[in-house]
């Protein structure tokens, strides 16, 4: 119980943490030239959201590996985590923010 609840906010916190760094020295820097489309959106798939894709990739390698026995459970309860952050970032940020 205690290992998936310290996965879990491992998860959320340490996504929120690498997607930060990854934000500010990558999507506003060298990688600029895929981020700019969420600074001017045109409705529909930009190609920024391939960056939640590979957000995305990340959390469920960590859930099917950790929940298949390939690497330790508390993997897997951090992919949880790392989803989750994933969903309140998107209600909050895309829906709220940028409707």
């Amino acid at each position: 119980m205690l290992i998936g609840i310290l996965g879990f906010i491992s998860g959320f916190l340490g996504i929120e943490v690498f997607s930060s760094l990854i934000h500010r020295y990558l999507m506003h820097g060298p990688l600029w030239w895929i981020h700019q489309s969420h600074h001017k959106p045109k409705g529909g798939w930009e190609p920024n959201d391939w960056f939640a894709v590979f957000f995305g990739l990340i959390g469920i390698g960590l859930l099917f590996g950790g929940f298949s026995g390939y690497i330790p459970v508390f993997w897997a309860y951090s992919g949880i985590g790392i989803s989750v952050y994933g969903g309140v970032y998107f209600i909050l940020h895309d829906v709220m923010v940028h409707s």
